[in-house]
């Protein structure tokens, strides 16, 4: 997912393929197919009729033109735009550690991040406290860090994509996270893609203060600046990528229940409570 924002979103490719290829006396679409497919012409060639069909109409959407913007080059007829335009930021809920009793409610928190990005499903916290119903989230919200406590910075700015936990009926996002809910849902991973892009975070890196404990800026993500592409394309982004999402969140369900199941049967297997006769019978129940 990230690999194709950069070549479609950052680097133009399909774009300037066209360029070149409008320049050489070749078929512009074309040469945006094997871009966007990574396939030479025998490669397409022998494509079943629907994808090519699908590739082409992708590759259609591609501008052949770059234009002068605030943002250097973009493809022509995109739009420069801040992300507050296409977006709400929203922060999450100051807390105290007496809220932090067992509840079906649970806390997202900066632990939820992994280092460089990425959510970690055991960052969770359980929360009896207040909160608004808008700092409450579900699988698949786009959150941001807003806090840090690693000296390289490895969190802050950094997104995430929620993933359920079906020990809690609500999630809820922390002061030091924020969520990022996009005017339309399909923009979301769009806005995902483009957090994770290096200048995105040099950008973060800009609004940070801080020493010890690093804080990023209220409007640092509101007012980042970036090249917004026809809904069509994102559209299509969106169908590509939603399906690896809902992967990740599906596969970190089946990693969890994995690992109930060792964490269950290794200690009566060693302690010779069961057998492995025993524990198959276990499994099978389980399953």
């Amino acid at each position: 997912a990230k690999a194709i924002f950069k070549s479609w979103f950052v680097d133009f490719e399909p774009v300037k393929a066209k360029i070149e290829a409008k320049q050489n006396g070749q078929d512009p679409e074309r040469a945006a197919i094997r871009t966007i497919s990574g396939k030479t012409d025998e490669e397409l060639n022998q494509l079943p009729l629907d994808q090519l069909a699908q590739l082409t109409a992708t590759a259609v959407l591609f501008p052949n033109e770059l234009v002068d913007s605030k943002r250097g080059l973009i493809p022509k007829e995109w739009e420069v735009k801040k992300i507050k335009e296409m977006a709400v930021t929203i922060k999450g809920k100051s807390y105290k550690s007496v809220e932090l009793e067992p509840s079906s409610t649970a806390l997202v928190t900066l632990k939820s991040f992994s280092r460089g990005g990425g959510y970690r499903s055991d960052g969770l916290k359980a929360y009896v406290g207040k909160y608004k119903p808008e700092q409450e989230v579900v699988a698949g919200d786009l959150i941001i860090a807003y806090t840090d406590v690693t000296q390289a910075a490895d969190v802050i700015g950094k997104p995430a994509m929620v993933i359920d936990d079906p020990n809690y009926k609500h999630l809820v996002i922390s002061l030091d996270v924020a969520v990022i809910r996009p005017v339309h849902e399909r923009l979301k991973n769009y806005l995902y893609g483009l957090a994770n892009t290096y200048q995105f975070q040099e950008h973060t890196k800009s609004y940070t203060t801080g020493t010890t404990v690093l804080h990023l800026g209220k409007n640092a993500v509101p007012d980042y600046s970036a090249v917004f592409p026809d809904k069509p394309l994102e559209d299509i982004f969106f169908n590509i990528t939603e399906p690896i999402f809902l992967s990740i969140n599906e596969r970190t369900e089946e990693t969890r229940k994995l690992t109930l199941l060792r964490d269950t049967l290794l200690p009566k297997l060693l302690s010779g409570e069961i057998n492995v006769a025993g524990a198959r019978e276990k499994l099978t129940e389980a399953v």
